[in-house]
C-alpha cells in the first residue's frame, strides 16, 4: 500500500468564486511504495473520498496510508495530534 510522508491536506480548486467549504480536499506529500513513482516523489492525490483512521481512499481508487504529517501543517492546528490514529475528520 502506498504511504504518504510529510503530508498535508490541500485543495486543488483555488477559485475565488468558490466558497472554501465547497472545495474538495486532496493530500500532498512524499509517496513511498507506489510503483508509479520513485520513492520520495512529491505528489498531489485526487480528491479524498473515504477516511478510515490512517488509511485514505481517493477518487482514483488509490488507498494511501498516512505517515508523519508535514511539521508546518501541524503548526496550523495546535492542540490536535495529526500523527494520531484519526488525523483527518472530514470529507
Amino acid at each position: 500500500m502506498p504511504k504518504l510522508e510529510n503530508w498535508a491536506v490541500i485543495t486543488r480548486d483555488n477559485s475565488p468564486y468558490l466558497a472554501p467549504e465547497l472545495r474538495k480536499p486532496c493530500l500532498t506529500g512524499n509517496v513511498f511504495d507506489d510503483d508509479r513513482f520513485v520513492d520520495g516523489t512529491i505528489i498531489t492525490t485526487s480528491t479524498i473520498t473515504d477516511i478510515d483512521q490512517r488509511k485514505i481512499k481517493t477518487k482514483s481508487g488509490t488507498i494511501y496510508e498516512l505517515g508523519k504529517v508535514k511539521p508546518e501543517y501541524q503548526k496550523q492546528f495546535p492542540g490536535h495530534n495529526l500523527n494520531g490514529p484519526n488525523p483527518i475528520k472530514f470529507i
